[in-house]
């Protein structure tokens, strides 16, 4: 499994450090840096657990870091010995998606250990300060196209989005998916490089109030029949 995972490590960290795009946590110097005017946190990297691609390929999209930059091996070594008890709420909802997506292996290994077998992503790779506040649209927008690369590289079978900007920007990148029903509630495939991929728009986990329900309508009831229908494409 470590070469597998390794595999698309290299192939994010060229991508992040090239060139043309300079948005690596270690040599951060994104084209967009002036407009967002982030001089703090920034370089938001992928994780990628050590299992990923077994037995298929998920990825959760969600919104910006949060919290200060963080390389590949620095955001691997944040979420891989995370506990089932001391989990803030984006990821014990996260955790709570892989059980539902996971169900065969969740009899076999400890819940946490899910976190080995799936990627994460930010839809923004910069927040805009230390109150921990979400990062405004243009930042998301802006980083639509590094979003695309990533999940190119990734070819996930699944992509769960997380909070209502993600599912916008991948509305954005693939027009197809938005639908008439609510931003939360869009589904459909996209494919990347001749790959399908699908594509699950959820609440953020994270969320309170009224969307909190909403939130545990989808992992309770519409995430289940979802991936029931489509367990036997997957294996």
């Amino acid at each position: 499994m470590a070469e597998k995972r390794e595999y698309f490590v290299n192939r994010l960290r060229n991508y992040y450090y090239h060139p043309d795009q300079k948005i690596g946590a270690d040599d951060f110097d994104c084209r967009y840096k002036n407009k967002c005017k982030v001089t703090v946190y920034r370089g938001a990297e992928a994780y990628v657990g050590e299992e990923y691609g077994e037995p298929f390929k998920v990825l959760v999209a969600s919104l910006d870091l949060g919290n200060a930059k963080a390389n590949l091996e620095e955001r691997f070594r944040q979420i891989k010995d995370l506990k089932e008890g001391n989990l803030n709420l984006h990821m014990k909802g996260t955790l709570e998606t892989l059980k539902v997506i996971f169900s065969d292996e969740v009899k076999t290994k400890e819940a946490t250990e899910l976190f080995k077998n799936f990627a994460m992503t930010n839809t923004a790779k910069c927040c805009r300060g230390t109150n921990m506040s979400q990062a405004p649209w243009g930042f998301f927008n802006r980083c639509k196209e590094y979003t695309k690369g990533e999940i190119e590289i990734l070819q996930p079978d699944i992509i769960i989005t997380q909070g209502r900007c993600t599912a916008e920007i991948f509305a954005l990148l693939y027009p197809k998916l938005k639908s008439k029903n609510e931003w939360y509630e869009w589904k459909g495939e996209i494919t990347l490089n001749g790959h399908k991929s699908l594509v699950v728009c959820s609440v953020h986990p994270s969320a309170r109030g009224k969307w909190r329900k909403k939130w545990q309508s989808f992992f309770n009831k519409r995430l289940p029949s979802i991936i029931n229908e489509r367990r036997r494409c997957l294996r």
